[in-house]
């Protein structure tokens, strides 16, 4: 794989756009016409995959580039038995953590290039000793070494509505209305075994994955993933409260195998309850965050939380949304390989009205 440089993800490779465009028209053609698994290639399900996970970050149809968004892609692609879905988008999502804050032009000339690559003559059957040497080792490079990451997110339903929640968008002003769902989504560096937790309005800790029912005692044997959507089915969430406050969800990764000790000790490990947000106290300026690790309280968008009681003396913050991660963190800090999360508010409107 080449460098990335100031030309993409393919680096000078990608020049030939017209070459490009041709074969993505030329692919759309074959799947507006019936098809069969033969004339299907590992690079069609790679270059769909990029457009859903691409369109995922972006918004729905962004990277449209001939008429055919990324749903149609994935719903015909999945219908082919002679591919892996799971294969190509565990390829996808380590291709797409290879570009340096892609915008959506420069995904959709790295895009072009790929095409390029992986469609350069007429399709063959798929063939899994066959599989393209330039993802076979990207993969093999990224998912062994280098510390574990994550890309969590979710995903808020309401009122046929969606819209995605993300650590670096925590709402501050804005809340999201209770009676809703809410779908969550992790993107994983590397293979790991994830633990999952639910903080409610009301402070209460629930637990949500590998565990049944938010049952302490329930939990399930669990494997390694490197990307993971729960509930599974789409059309399925998990409700949000009638309460008003602040939910956090939280990650908590390992690389090994997570001991059942360790998890059955979780409960004891966290407070019974977390404080109402609005009795929580104020933080100091530059308190890095161990749950979202690139997140600074100083470069916030606080409104008015600023103060300083004398010049010269440190800023203090009231951040609601810090106090509870650095809580969090000084917790279970040593316990796991990865700590991460994110907090928003969650208001019932009827409640608000009332007061």
């Amino acid at each position: 794989m080449g460098q990335m440089g100031a030309n993409g993800l393919f680096g000078e490779k990608w020049e030939d756009l017209r070459f490009a465009e041709r074969h993505q028209f030329w692919i759309v053609n074959n799947h507006l016409t019936p098809c069969t698994p033969s004339v299907i290639t590992a690079g069609h399900m790679f270059v769909m995959e990029i457009f859903r996970v691409a369109n995922s970050r972006f918004g729905a149809n962004t990277l449209n580039l001939a008429g055919v968004d990324a749903t149609s892609w994935r719903d015909w692609c999945e219908n082919v038995s002679s591919i892996s879905p799971y294969s190509a988008h565990k390829t996808a999502t380590i291709i797409w953590k290879q570009m340096h804050e892609p915008g959506r032009q420069r995904v959709r000339r790295d895009l072009l290039a790929m095409i390029r690559h992986l469609v350069p003559t007429a399709p063959k059957k798929w063939d899994a000793e066959n599989f393209p040497a330039f993802f076979h080792r990207l993969a093999s490079e990224t998912q062994t070494i280098g510390p574990l990451r994550a890309n969590f997110w979710a995903e808020a339903i309401h009122s046929g509505r969606r819209f995605t929640l993300r650590p670096e968008e925590e709402l501050r002003e804005g809340t999201v209305d209770s009676g809703g769902l809410i779908r969550l989504h992790i993107e994983l560096t590397r293979p790991a075994y994830p633990l999952i937790l639910w903080i409610t309005g009301n402070g209460k800790i629930q637990p949500i994955y590998p565990w049944r029912r938010f049952d302490w005692k329930g939990a399930l044997r669990h494997e390694k993933v490197v990307a993971l959507c729960l509930p599974e089915a789409e059309d399925e969430g998990f409700p949000l409260e009638s309460s008003n406050g602040l939910e956090t969800a939280i990650l908590l990764a390992s690389v090994e195998e997570i001991g059942p000790y360790l998890i059955d000790d979780l409960p004891n490990r966290l407070p019974p309850s977390f404080p109402n947000p609005k009795t929580t106290g104020p933080v100091l300026d530059s308190a890095k965050s161990p749950v979202v690790p690139f997140r600074f309280t100083k470069d916030a968008d606080l409104g008015g939380a600023l103060h300083r009681t004398r010049l010269g003396d440190p800023v203090k913050i009231s951040d609601q949304i810090q106090h509870r991660h650095d809580e969090i963190g000084s917790r279970l800090a040593g316990c796991f390989d990865l700590v991460q999360g994110f907090s928003f508010f969650v208001r019932n409107p009827e409640t608000v009205a009332k007061e």
